[in-house]
């Protein structure tokens, strides 16, 4: 089912508003707005993205985000809130899948073929997901781009939109093995720890890309992950091939390069927007990964695009 508008948060569950199909059947919603808010709620497993705009989460009480540059992964059951609170118009775009499918699709993958003919829904160990925001990939993006621009189109059907959401799924717990295989190489005994080193060091991840323009001190982050400082900037190395340091401000650069080719604001409004004090640092940290100041990355020609769904 596809939806091109967010359900009304005033009123009950309707067929009207497709609202009742939430859990029953596979959702893909298309919607843009500048405002609208959702208080706490449970949903299916879920895919968030925006094609522009930021979209906010609040998840197990920890602020996190969609943006055009990731999408975010929310496990069935998980109570979350979401707000679009922006000057110009967001387009969210959310695939739900409906419940049970996803342990349907990891009894194809784990099963024997001949199994599965006498048993097609075999029971399956419950599947939580790495739930964080994921930068688009080559695994998963190319189904939602496809997803998105056929829809967008107005070329995308209910049938042809259940098959891409069964494609999806399948593209995702293929995503889940690679994740898997790089917990594993984490420096702990147990694989359960490992598990969990990853979920804290996501955590702080995630707050260091949604409040990246905010000071940020090594504790804060340790203290987000429940870490020491000193275990967590050897972690946080160690699973993302950085320090944190180096990722704050290779995500203020990457925001600071977005605004520079989307937005009119000035070289100082955006220096401040992305959590620089000062014009001539913010100026010679673009050059060193840029190659060319900021005024002059400006005038320079910029293929339109929207994003990873251009």
């Amino acid at each position: 089912m596809i939806l091109r508008a967010f359900p009304r948060t005033d009123a009950p569950q309707s067929r009207t508003t497709g609202t009742a199909a939430f859990g029953q059947e596979n959702v893909v919603t298309l919607a843009q707005t500048r405002h609208v808010s959702f208080g706490e709620h449970t949903a299916p497993l879920s895919v968030k993205a925006t094609v522009q705009g930021v979209e906010h989460y609040r998840i197990e009480g920890r602020h996190t985000a969609a943006d055009p540059h990731t999408y975010l992964l929310v496990n069935a059951g998980q109570p979350y809130a979401s707000t679009i609170e922006a000057e110009e118009p967001v387009t969210s775009f959310c695939v739900f899948f409906r419940a049970g499918l996803a342990a349907e699709a990891l009894a194809t993958l784990l099963c024997p073929e001949d199994h599965l003919l006498d048993d097609p829904y075999p029971t399956t160990q419950p599947l939580t997901f790495f739930q964080h925001r994921h930068a688009h990939d080559a695994t998963v993006t190319p189904r939602l781009r496809r997803l998105y621009q056929r829809i967008a189109a107005y070329k995308a059907d209910d049938a042809w939109v259940e098959e891409q959401c069964h494609a999806l799924l399948h593209d995702l717990l293929v995503k889940h093995r690679q994740i898997r295989r790089r917990v594993l190489a984490l420096p702990a005994l147990r694989v359960a720890t490992r598990v969990e080193v990853y979920r804290r060091l996501h955590r702080a991840k995630d707050y260091l890309d949604t409040c990246f323009a905010e000071p940020l001190a090594l504790s804060d982050l340790a203290q987000v992950a429940c870490f020491s400082e000193h275990h967590f900037l050897r972690l946080f190395k160690a699973a993302f091939g950085q320090t944190p340091y180096q990722y704050l401000i290779a995500r203020r650069l990457e925001a600071a390069q977005d605004l520079l080719m989307h937005s009119r604001q000035s070289i100082t409004e955006v220096c401040l927007h992305v959590g620089y004090h000062d014009v001539s640092s913010f100026g010679r940290r673009f050059r060193q990964r840029f190659g060319v100041a900021p005024h002059v990355y400006r005038q320079q020609p910029h293929p339109a695009k929207t994003a990873i769904f251009a």
